[in-house]
């Protein structure tokens, strides 16, 4: 059976429900407990503390570079659309960097990194992932303030 490659919206929601039905979980409440996962790790070592820290700003700088991209395109912002392509695609190889930094000092260090795995190695997989984190550090930030 193949999947779905229809309307992008559409195939996100049967995965997401598909992903449901196997964990009970959904797709950001599985993208918040790997990013939780991460958080344990910098606080039972702290030698790599610095390395989570650093996926976490990755994460909401790509986040907020994405928003603006988006507002940019919807006012159809040619430069600021270019500007912002160009920012993305820095800021998600930082993020990437980051991960694997981490993945790679957990390793050294005979730490668990199949948190790694389940973030994905696809660049869509690490935007999706990402983007559902930035989502849930952004609400908490909301309910804070």
């Amino acid at each position: 059976m193949t999947a779905y490659r229809g309307e992008p919206f559409l195939r996100e929601s049967w995965e997401e429900k598909t992903q449901r039905e196997k964990t009970d979980q959904t797709l950001e409440e599985k993208a918040w407990k790997v990013f939780q996962t991460i958080e344990e790790i910098a606080e039972n070592y702290p030698e790599l503390a610095k390395f989570a820290e650093d996926i976490k700003s990755s994460i909401l700088r790509y986040g907020k570079i994405i928003e603006r991209r988006k507002q940019a395109i919807r006012s159809s912002n040619r430069e600021e659309i270019e500007t912002s392509d160009q920012e993305q695609r820095i800021a998600h190889n930082a993020l990437i960097d980051s991960l694997n930094i981490l993945s790679r000092q957990c390793r050294n260090k005979e730490v668990s990194n199949l948190w790694r795995q389940d973030i994905g190695i696809e660049r869509d997989q690490i935007t999706a992932w990402a983007m559902r984190v930035y989502k849930t550090l952004e609400s908490l930030e909301e309910k804070v303030n």
